[in-house]
């Protein structure tokens, strides 16, 4: 599991500031020309005297969820931090990832509620005036959101570097600016947060496009085939659905969101085919082969059949940006991922790898936690990472969210559990499900000999604050009994968490 800060952090911090050698003879005084000082590793102090670079206790390539929270955190507990980010502060979490994502989503539920409300306007002109107000809404906030983030960093004395940072050497750290400029600066530690990117690159001009692409789009296509049903395409699909497009999902396994349990698959499979996605499951598409006709793809269904969509998504999976940081010169392995020990080292063990760079998980609240685990590591803690204990989530329609074993896993791992699901028509904190009650499904994974809790799944309304629960709760260690016990706010989502629970009594 994921583990807190150790008080070797807290220790830490209370060390002085400044690192300033004068000669090696006077290494071990505390008191030089007025300034506090502490003996620092020689080739720094020397490198740094030498060259006059900037010296860092921690510097953070990128500024994504994971960079972000590194540079923070050590700047709390009292370190010199850098952090170097080459394009806008707060990276695909803030600009491209969940939240651009939500707020489309929620434009979308917004314009299907317009249009259900029996107003007057031309279904075209409204989607395009929704997809254009949601662009300057979703700027507005990444902007918002990037600004705060900047004040933070500066408060807490973080050095923030524009450019593209690279490793130069085995403490050196090199920015380069926009104008292809250098300046070289010096850490102690060094953690490498530059994120990913979507596996299909897209041209310009071209139908087949990524999601970085597809999200800056304010032309809705009116026919949109998403090759790909993992969270990204699922999500995607069921966003445009809303807009009014035609939806086509493919899917090359036999069934959607392969990595999920069997029950999150079936309810998004029913879902996205009750608001009238086409599914084409088990098929497999060459988005590069494609034969075009009048400028238009054509795709061929598994049965036969052909389809010409406007527009089509490649939601195949993710990339790391690793090129040109200069890992190779330092025998560090990215196959494609960035090979880290369950502390998030490299093979340089003073050089971490955190976030979707290293491939371990590819979500924020993932690099959130590898950047505690990573600031711990730098002080001497001793706590690891482990994917299983990061809570998911999947902005559908209802949400679902998962955290722990699934099922399907514990069978394969020969894992002895029982299994018991709940599923309730609630009234909750939102007033609307007094009229219409919200339907939540809970399943719930306990260890057959302790009953400990060591998995669940949500899908219904409010899933993202049940899962959180449910998270507690195996960090915590309780069994089904302590959760049955639990005192909650009623009515609320979490009634049905608990309901579940009770049943292993």
């Amino acid at each position: 599991m994921v583990l807190a800060l150790s008080r070797g952090f807290a220790a830490h911090a209370s060390r002085p500031q400044g690192v300033i050698r004068f000669e090696q003879a006077f290494s071990g005084l505390k008191f030089i020309f007025g300034l506090w000082c502490e003996p620092a590793r020689d080739d720094i102090a020397v490198n740094s005297r030498d060259n006059m670079m900037e010296n860092y206790q921690l510097a953070v390539i990128g500024s994504g969820s994971g960079g972000a929270e590194a540079a923070l955190l050590a700047a709390k507990n009292g370190f010199r931090v850098a952090l170097i980010e080459k394009e806008r502060l707060g990276g695909t979490r803030l600009h491209r990832g969940c939240y651009a994502v939500r707020a489309l989503h929620a434009s979308g539920r917004m314009f299907r509620e317009f249009l259900g409300s029996g107003k007057f306007g031309i279904e075209a002109d409204l989607l395009r005036n929704s997809l254009v107000d949601w662009m300057k809404s979703q700027r507005a906030a990444s902007n918002r959101l990037a600004d705060e983030l900047k004040a933070d960093l500066e408060k807490l004395g973080v050095k923030i570097l524009s450019g593209t940072g690279s490793l130069a050497g085995q403490h050196i750290v090199r920015v380069t600016g926009e104008w292809g400029d250098n300046t070289d600066i010096e850490a102690e530690h060094i953690f490498i947060s530059t994120g990913s990117r979507p596996d299909y690159r897209s041209t310009p001009g071209s139908r087949i496009i990524n999601s970085d692409d597809l999200i800056q789009r304010i032309d809705p296509p009116s026919d949109l085939l998403v090759v790909g049903g993992g969270y990204v395409g699922c999500e995607f699909a069921a966003i445009y659905r809303q807009f009014g497009c035609q939806v086509t999902v493919a899917e090359q396994a036999e069934r959607l969101l392969p990595s999920w349990d069997e029950t999150v698959s079936k309810h998004v499979a029913s879902q996205l085919t009750a608001s009238g996605v086409e599914l084409m499951l088990g098929a497999e598409i060459d988005v590069k082969n494609l034969p075009l006709e009048a400028g238009s793809p054509i795709v061929t269904r598994p049965d036969g059949s052909e389809m010409a969509p406007d527009l089509i998504l490649v939601a195949t999976g993710r990339s790391p940006n690793v090129e040109s940081l200069g890992l190779e010169a330092l025998g560090i392995a990215a196959k494609p991922f960035i090979e880290v020990d369950a502390q998030l080292r490299t093979a340089q063990r003073h050089i971490f790898a955190i976030g979707d760079v290293n491939g371990l998980n590819m979500l924020d609240s993932s690099a959130t936690a590898q950047a505690r685990v990573a600031c711990e590591a730098i002080t001497g803690g001793d706590s690891i990472f482990s994917s299983r204990w990061v809570p998911r989530y999947l902005d559908t329609d209802p949400p679902v969210a998962a955290v722990g074993w699934m099922e399907h896993e514990a069978e394969v791992a020969d894992f002895n559990v029982e299994v018991q699901t709940e599923s309730v028509k609630l009234v909750t904190s939102d007033n609307r499900t007094v009229v219409e009650p919200s339907l939540t499904q809970v399943k719930l994974i306990v260890e057959q000999q302790t009953r400990q809790l060591r998995g669940c799944v949500i899908i219904g309304q409010q899933a993202s604050e049940v899962i959180n629960v449910a998270a507690l709760a195996i960090q915590s260690g309780l069994n089904a009994r302590d959760i049955s016990r639990l005192l909650l706010v009623h009515p609320s989502v979490s009634v049905a968490f608990q309901r579940c629970a009770a049943k292993f009594a």
